[in-house]
């Protein structure tokens, strides 16, 4: 089918399609496919317990969320029916849109936002640069999942405000890749589900450390 298709194609677009090389994808296991799509669905990673990764990056609308400006914490609706909550306003709206996904798990991805404010990075000690420097924790498999890290400060985006929740509250007095810090106490909270537990030692081992890398 692949070969009738290409027959089909007129010249300029044969040759325009044969020049893209393969595509290098990361080496997935299906358990930890399974519990990362459980966590992109599960609004317990923002500090109201309100929005969820998949609020913003939304599969009906090619996981963006059909808005020139994202709203997430202090937002109800989806897509572009989402609107402020009267009742619990945000403090800005988020100044930049809910880019799509699709695709940005491949090895030619090595930047990450319009201005590279994170990106891999031999010289670093864990392999990639971002705006937390040197007090970035290691352990990720590529700079998308370093990417996903942050979402979650954001007040705007996923924590909240700093009167409402604890993880809103480490983020404002600087508390993030501490012990105890935000990104430790979302992992804490995952933690306590049995059911995260149980998968978590499916993929990690029996009793590991849940971390948020």
């Amino acid at each position: 089918m692949r070969w009738l298709i290409l027959a089909l194609l007129p010249l300029p677009a044969l040759a325009f399609a044969q020049q893209f090389p393969p595509v290098d994808w990361m080496t997935t296991d299906p358990a930890r496919v399974e519990l990362g799509q459980l966590l992109f669905y599960d609004p317990i990673l923002s500090g109201n317990r309100e929005v969820s990764c998949a609020t913003c990056h939304n599969p009906a609308q090619g996981t963006s969320d059909g808005l020139s400006l994202g709203l997430g914490d202090g937002g109800i609706g989806l897509g572009p029916e989402r609107r402020a909550d009267p009742a619990n306003l945000p403090e800005q709206r988020i100044p930049r849109n809910a880019p799509a996904l699709f695709n940005l798990g491949a090895a030619e991805f090595s930047v990450m936002f319009h201005d590279g404010r994170l990106e891999a990075d031999p010289t670093r000690p864990g392999g990639i640069r971002t705006p937390l420097g040197e007090d970035m924790v290691a352990g990720f498999t590529s700079v998308l999942a370093a990417q996903a890290m942050f979402p979650v400060l954001s007040g705007d985006e996923m924590a909240g405000h700093y009167s409402e929740n604890g993880i809103a509250q480490a983020v404002r007095m600087g508390f993030l890749s501490q012990p105890g810090g935000a990104w430790d106490r979302i992992a804490a909270r995952v933690a306590a589900i049995p059911e995260y537990r149980a998968r978590f030692d499916a993929v990690l081992g029996q009793g590991a450390e849940i971390r948020f890398t």
